[in-house]
């Protein structure tokens, strides 16, 4: 729930945030997973990076229905991205190995921040007043920023 939403449903500025995380994700991917793991990006099919899409939208949509099950939901959402690194490239997986875990700490450490000013609060917190689960949605969204930015340097060759 947020403590001031608009139209009773969200807040003006979750808006703005969910896109700054996606271009974070999106940049943080290209301009520091990918040269830190010193990889030449390999290409991705557009289905492919579609499927990644799909994967974070399974993963954020189902999230509420999973909110009475969190450790489900985080096992869930950790097994979909083990399906993920397993099936890209193999030399893609050290980048996506390295975004995926650095956006699934940085993630959660951001909405515990937000959430610790009463901005916001999650129905179920379970670990410093934010879902067991949330770390396994940032993992799937590391997983589609991964397939869509390489999707994207293909296309720009």
């Amino acid at each position: 729930t947020y403590k001031d939403p608009v139209l009773g449903l969200q807040a003006w500025w979750a808006v703005p945030l969910f896109v700054g995380a996606g271009l974070c994700l999106g940049f943080g991917h290209r301009h520091i997973a990918t040269p830190l793991a010193a990889q030449t990006p390999t290409s991705v099919p557009l289905w492919a990076a579609l499927l990644g899409l799909a994967a974070l939208v399974f993963a954020y949509g189902s999230s509420g229905l999973l909110q009475q099950w969190p450790v489900v939901a985080l096992v869930v959402y950790v097994g979909i991205f083990v399906v993920a690194v397993v099936a890209v490239d193999r030399r893609a997986r050290a980048s996506l190995l390295l975004h995926g875990i650095g956006a699934a700490i940085i993630g959660p450490a951001v909405e515990i921040a937000i959430s610790s000013t009463g901005a916001f609060t999650y129905a179920h917190p379970d670990v410093a007043g934010v879902a067991l689960w949330l770390p396994g949605i940032y993992l799937n969204a590391a997983v589609a920023a991964h397939l869509l930015d390489r999707h994207l340097l293909m296309r720009g060759r």
